[in-house]
């Protein structure tokens, strides 16, 4: 993929990717926290956040965020694996430990996956709903974001699956917008009452973990300490080109995904300039 087709899906100015490989490491968290800011002002964040999505919609979109999370747990054990085997001991032990954080075995905690049936069983989705899904209930855009995923994790490319999960990471703020559609579409749904029995009070307390665990452990902790680990492999520059790669590849797959659900829920990006160049520029 040439130079200007990068900076384009990225929003980046022209020239910037080059000085993204040339300066420090602070230039990638610029260039990640821009494209960022510009995937979340896509309609849906909006209408999210607002309070604005159906039951019914709140049900799709669940259902297609679970599939994702599932990817991503696929990706996160590969990009482990590969980083272990190519004697990235610094890069495998960050993924290591959120990997470990993933699955439940750090400190014996939930594993994510039971956060997240805790989180959307809390919204009225049954356990069924998100694990039962059928090939023709998967939106285009998630399909797509799978096979992006099966792709990455095949080709064994340890510093493109990196990339790739650094977006990932960073993305984990949307969930900030996810609480606020919570708080407004379903107010009682973590609120603890007087009259809720043990068992009660234990699912909405974990229910609720799902999302600030996510907030806290990846602003506070995962991400910070991934670019730390990738700070000495960003002096090469063919590895440096790689990561972008896998960066620009994986916001690509984020567009599609989050594009699609816009498409089932008619939600118009029309008048978001930043978006239709986004648009514009995706081939």
């Amino acid at each position: 993929m040439s130079i200007d087709k990068i900076e384009k899906r990225l929003m980046m100015p022209k020239g910037q990717f080059n000085k993204t490989l040339e300066e420090p490491i602070e230039q990638l968290v610029s260039m990640l926290d821009a494209s960022t800011n510009n995937l979340f002002s896509r309609p849906f964040f909006k209408t999210l956040s607002q309070g604005g999505l159906t039951q019914e919609q709140w049900k799709v979109y669940g259902t297609q965020f679970y599939i994702n999370c599932q990817n991503f747990e696929k990706l996160l054990q590969t990009a482990f694996l590969n980083a272990q085997s190519s004697n990235l001991t610094s890069l495998a032990h960050e993924l290591e430990v959120n990997l470990d954080d993933e699955t439940g075995h750090a400190q014996n905690a939930l594993s994510h996956e039971t956060m997240r049936l805790n989180f959307f069983t809390a919204l009225g989705l049954t356990k069924e709903e998100l694990t039962s899904h059928n090939f023709s209930s998967i939106l285009a855009g998630t399909k797509e974001h799978s096979a992006f995923i099966d792709r990455l994790v095949k080709n064994n490319n340890v510093y493109q699956q990196v990339g790739a999960f650094l977006v990932q990471e960073h993305l984990r703020n949307g969930l900030e917008y996810v609480k606020q559609g919570v708080e407004k579409s379903f107010p009682d749904a973590f609120l603890i009452d007087e009259g809720d029995s043990p068992d009660i009070v234990t699912r909405k307390k974990n229910a609720g973990m799902y999302i600030n665990m996510h907030l806290e452990c990846d602003a506070e902790e995962h991400f910070p300490n991934l670019l730390e680990a990738i700070k000495p492999l960003m002096k090469n520059y063919k590895i440096k080109k790689e990561i972008l790669a896998g960066v620009n590849s994986m916001f690509r797959a984020e567009i599609q995904f989050f594009k699609s659900l816009e498409n089932a829920f008619s939600l118009e990006a029309k008048a978001n300039p930043a978006i239709a160049e986004q648009q514009k520029n995706q081939i």
